[in-house]
């Protein structure tokens, strides 16, 4: 009788397998779908890696972080390194871009648009002196200096060669005015402010 009871058991246990390996298999069945072409055509996207072929990926990408902002295809967190070898390092075409235009930030998110700049640098404007010794110049105090205007800026352009001579240009932060002072100049120089 024992052995009945575990003949018994046997059988049961051996159906109840069968009935489970079964569903298993329809369930598996029933998910399958078939190729919709012939290979290698339909496979997934190679995943973008180290390799040295081109690589593309259709949709945002996000670098330093989960996922990209809304909109936004490239979103790099942390620093980024543009480097590659030629004229060309990068490129921004989006917009409109053209000869003389720069890249200027719009808002306080750091978007950016082409833009005309707004000021160009005028013409400077130059006094040449020729004279060897300015007038009621004191070599000994070197004091005296000759007001040119009020510049924003004011810098010597061209020193004579010739001579044992002394030339500066000066902001007097009193007046707010540039000044000259010089002597000993037998060839000139020339003072160019803007």
């Amino acid at each position: 009788m024992k052995n009945k009871n575990i003949y018994i058991s046997l059988r049961v246990g051996a159906l109840v397998l069968a009935g489970a390996l079964i569903g298993v298999a329809a369930s598996a069945q029933s998910a399958w779908e078939n190729p919709t072409s012939a290979p290698p055509a339909g496979n997934i996207a190679a995943p973008l890696n180290t390799g040295s072929v081109a690589q593309g990926k259709l949709g945002a990408l996000a670098i330093g972080q989960a996922s990209p902002a809304g909109g936004i295809n490239l979103d790099v967190t942390g620093n980024a390194v543009i480097d590659s070898v030629g004229v060309l390092n990068l490129v921004v075409a989006t917009g409109t871009p053209a000869a003389g235009k720069v890249l200027t930030s719009v808002d306080s998110a750091g978007t950016v648009s082409w833009q005309t700049p707004s000021s160009v640098i005028p013409e400077p404007t130059f006094y040449t002196y020729t004279d060897i010794t300015m007038p009621g110049w004191n070599s000994a105090t070197q004091t005296m200096w000759i007001s040119i205007g009020n510049y924003s800026f004011c810098a010597i352009t061209r020193m004579g060669s010739v001579g044992n001579y002394v030339a500066r240009v000066r902001k007097n932060t009193t007046s707010g005015l540039w000044e000259v002072q010089y002597a000993g100049m037998t060839d000139g120089f020339t003072v160019g402010c803007f």
